[in-house]
């Protein structure tokens, strides 16, 4: 086969393009695409800006109350270290103590170190029957 020259491949790829409908001859504007990505750019702004200001707008306003004044609703810890302290005394107080858990149903509460001392004495409870019959020989 005879192997066409460079230019005229050209001429004939030319002629063949200019009978197509669909074959765009020129670039694209560069000052067009810069606008439509400044355009895209500035509405993007808009938005985040638009998002803001109803964020802001919905937000609460701040509940916690002036010196004096109560507030609604309900009422959570004024003060957790003093109620955290309350609350480990209580329950220290109760661990040492001996009292009634459910008078009706005979439970009670014993101090923590009265408990191993008679465990020890004593060893574990036996339940009767039942702990018998699971109970490997």
């Amino acid at each position: 086969m005879d192997a066409e020259p460079p230019d005229v491949r050209n001429k004939t790829l030319m002629k063949a393009l200019e009978h197509l409908p669909a074959v765009e001859t020129r670039d694209v504007a560069p000052r067009r695409a810069l606008f439509a990505l400044l355009l895209v750019f500035i509405l993007m702004i808009a938005c985040v800006a638009v998002a803001t200001a109803v964020l802001a707008w919905a937000k609460p306003a701040s509940q916690v109350p002036q010196q004096g004044e109560l507030r609604l609703g309900v009422r959570l810890e004024v003060d957790p270290q003093a109620d955290s302290h309350r609350i480990e005394s209580e329950a220290a107080e109760r661990l040492a103590q001996t009292g009634w858990n459910d008078e009706a149903r005979s439970s009670a509460h014993i101090p923590i170190d009265e408990a191993m001392k008679l465990l020890a004495q004593q060893g574990w409870p036996d339940l009767g029957p039942a702990s018998k019959e699971g109970a490997q020989p």
